[in-house]
């Protein structure tokens, strides 16, 4: 696939697709979404992760598509019904803290967050906790390709960009490996939160994390 210069990358990148082994848990969960709703019938490999993983077990009581209504910033959204949502694994730099200005690049990660989702139909997926202990749902955020399938890890992407960092609680922890894998490359890249943002100094060490 020929990505034009300047749009959104897929992740990960044609050529690191071999590295995964075996699909994690999430995307075994989806298989069942997709098998229920095919009336039982085996899903063929997905090409929806990136090419990484082929799907077998049905668990499908994880996933419900929805609309996202807006993007409240870089890790959270709101959907069509007035749920929120906080993404799984990941933590974008704050632009609403009630007590501390916008992080470095804060604005940024909100504004890939609402190009991303903003309007559309995405797939929500559940780990192990529902809800955090705001009452936000906890889940993967999947947009959805032509068929209506599960296409791209939206949590993932903000965090290839650099404009997030793996972040993970247990026993949340299913799509661990494809994110940090996504901040490697994002960190080995220079990306975000990770280099220089554009015109301005390098993101102080609080905004990356360390």
């Amino acid at each position: 696939m020929i990505i034009a210069r300047g749009s959104l990358l897929p992740f990960p990148p044609p050529g690191e697709a071999q590295a995964v082994a075996r699909p994690s848990r999430i995307a075994r969960a989806l298989a069942l979404a997709l098998a229920l709703s095919s009336g039982g019938a085996s899903p063929a490999p997905a090409q929806w992760f990136g090419r990484l993983t082929t799907l077998s077990e049905v668990e499908g009581e994880r996933a419900e598509v929805v609309r996202i209504r807006r993007a409240i910033d870089g890790d959270t959204v709101v959907t069509e019904a007035g749920a929120r949502v906080r993404y799984i694994g990941i933590d974008a730099p704050e632009t609403r803290h009630p007590r501390r200005p916008p992080e470095c690049l804060g604005q940024e990660a909100a504004a890939l967050n609402r190009a991303l989702v903003e309007g559309e139909r995405v797939m929500l997926v559940r780990d192990v906790s529902d809800r955090d202990r705001y009452g936000r749902l906890l889940r993967y955020v999947y947009l959805l390709d032509a068929e209506g399938r599960p296409a791209r890890l939206v949590n993932a992407e903000l965090v290839a960009r650099g404009l997030a960092r793996a972040r993970f609680y247990p026993p949340d922890t299913g799509e661990r490996e494809r994110i940090l894998a996504a901040q490697e490359r994002a960190i080995r890249e220079k990306r975000g939160i990770w280099g220089r943002p554009p015109g301005g100094p390098a993101c102080p060490r609080t905004a990356r994390g360390g």
